[in-house]
């Protein structure tokens, strides 16, 4: 036996058809030019519909086995369908991941924020009581000084007083 018989017999058997239906809900294209993936809200998921039909043949002739041609398209586009759900499947599975890491930074980002605006208002807290604190001191170096002024102008007060009363002392001992 051949050893390649069952390849050759995938290729002339006599199989079922394929019939391909592409359908889409928008006339937009899911590639650009330049052969980048447009941006997510103008992709239109096309899905594939794939229908196995006994009846359906592809070949003019009345025998039953399709044409060599004919299986090779099929095989074509058997491979190039599954290619294309494989890219789309990849694709929208990348799309997922880097939505899911875009969400993650963003959270972590909201995180960062809400730190950052606890740290501004405790360093605001602390600068409103560092005031509070200076106001107190200057208020209090304020009564100290007045103190302080009262004390001396009491005791001056006090030797003016002493110094009166003894010159009356030394008039009326002289006189």
């Amino acid at each position: 036996m051949c050893p390649y018989y069952d390849q050759l017999d995938d290729i002339y058997s006599g199989g079922k058809d394929v019939n391909v239906v592409v359908v889409e809900s928008e006339d937009r294209p899911l590639w650009t030019s330049d052969n980048s993936v447009t941006d997510q809200e103008s992709i239109v998921e096309a899905p594939f519909l794939i229908e196995l039909d006994d009846s359906s043949n592809l070949n003019d002739s009345n025998s039953t086995e399709p044409s060599f041609v004919e299986k090779t398209k099929m095989k074509a586009q058997k491979t190039s369908l599954a290619q294309l759900v494989s890219i789309e499947s990849n694709r929208s599975q990348f799309c997922e991941d880097r939505l899911k890491i875009d969400r993650e930074a963003l959270n972590l980002q909201v995180d960062k924020f809400v730190w950052n605006k606890e740290l501004e208002e405790r360093k605001l807290k602390l600068e409103e009581d560092r005031k509070e604190m200076d106001e107190r001191k200057l208020r209090l170096e304020e009564k100290q000084a007045d103190n302080e002024f009262k004390l001396k102008q009491q005791e001056l007060e006090q030797k003016e007083r002493i110094l009166k009363l003894e010159l009356e002392l030394k008039y009326k001992n002289h006189n």
